[in-house]
C-alpha cells in the first residue's frame, strides 16, 4: 500500500517555496535549483531537531567464525541501541571501547577466538565516491556463527525526484512544509514572518506525536507502561500546550 497522499512530495515542497519567495509555482534554471536547495536545507534542519523514531532501524549482524571485522549499513550514523545476544542464550552483551583498545588486545593477545565481548565502531577508508561510512570491530575474534541485534539511528538522502516523499510520514507533513518557507523567511526576508513563528508550534506538535510513538508495554508478560506526562520545549514552544 502506497503512503497517503497528505505527505507533500518534493515537487509540491520546492513548489511552494518559490511561489512564497516569489518565483511563481513553475521556477526554471537558478531559481528552480535555489527552491530545491531551500526545501533540502529546511529537511536537514528538520531531521536534527529531535530525536525522532522515524530515524530508528533495528538491525541483526550476524558473524562469522575467523573475521573481527564487519561493514555497518550505509545509512549508519549512529547506535540506538547497542549489540545484545538473544535473551535465550543467557550471555553477557559486549560493551562498546574504543577502536585503539580493540587493536591493541588483539595485538597483546593475538588473534584470539571466542564469544566476542567487547567491540569498537570506526570510520572505513573514506572515499569521495562513498563519503563517510562505518564499521564494527570485535574481540574475541569471533569464532562461530553468533546473532547481535542492534539499534541505530538512519541517514537520510536529500530528495531529488519531484515524487520524492520525505520521512516521517503525513504526521509531520505540515512542520516540514512551515520548516521549508521558514527558510524562505530566514534567507530571502531577512527577517522573522509567519511561518518562522509558525514552525515552533508545529515542531511541538510534532516532537509530542513522536513521543508517542514508544512502547506501551515492557516484558514478556506485558505489563503497562506507565508515563509521566510528556513535558519537552522547542523554542519555548512547551509540548503540553498540545493535547491529542
Amino acid at each position: 500500500m502506497a503512503e497517503s497522499t497528505l505527505t507533500y512530495p518534493f515537487s509540491d515542497l520546492y513548489k511552494d517555496v518559490a511561489e512564497y519567495a516569489g518565483l511563481g509555482r513553475t521556477p526554471t534554471g537558478d531559481s528552480l535549483a535555489l527552491a530545491k536547495r531551500r526545501v533540502n536545507d529546511a529537511y536537514r534542519r528538520f531531521l536534527a531537531a529531535h530525536d525522532w523514531h522515524f530515524l530508528k532501524m533495528t538491525a541483526v549482524l550476524t558473524t562469522e567464525g575467523g573475521k573481527y571485522r564487519y561493514n555497518l549499513p550505509d545509512d549508519f550514523s549512529t547506535f540506538t541501541r547497542p549489540f545484545t545476544y538473544p535473551p535465550d542464550d543467557g550471555w553477557w552483551n559486549p560493551y562498546e571501547t574504543d577502536a585503539s583498545t580493540i587493536l591493541a588486545t588483539r595485538t597483546g593477545s593475538g588473534t584470539t577466538s571466542g564469544r566476542p565481548y567487547m567491540f569498537a565502531i570506526r570510520t572505513r577508508p573514506y572515499t569521495k565516491g562513498e563519503g563517510t561510512r562505518w564499521e564494527v570491530i570485535f574481540h574475541y575474534q569471533p569464532d562461530a556463527i553468533y546473532q547481535l541485534t542492534y539499534s541505530y539511528r538512519v541517514s537520510v538522502d536529500e530528495l531529488v525526484d519531484d515524487g520524492d516523499k520525505p520521512i516521517g510520514g503525513p504526521e509531520h507533513a505540515q512542520t516540514l512544509r512551515s520548516c521549508c518557507l521558514a527558510e524562505v523567511e530566514s534567507f530571502d526576508e531577512e527577517k522573522p514572518g509567519t511561518y518562522t513563528g509558525r514552525v515552533q508550534e508545529d515542531m511541538a506538535r510534532s516532537i509530542k506525536l513522536d513521543a508517542q510513538k514508544g512502547a506501551r508495554f515492557i516484558g514478556l508478560n506485558k505489563w503497562p507502561l506507565r508515563r509521566r506526562q510528556i513535558s519537552m520545549t522547542y523554542n519555548s514552544i512547551n509540548t503540553n500546550d498540545y493535547n491529542m
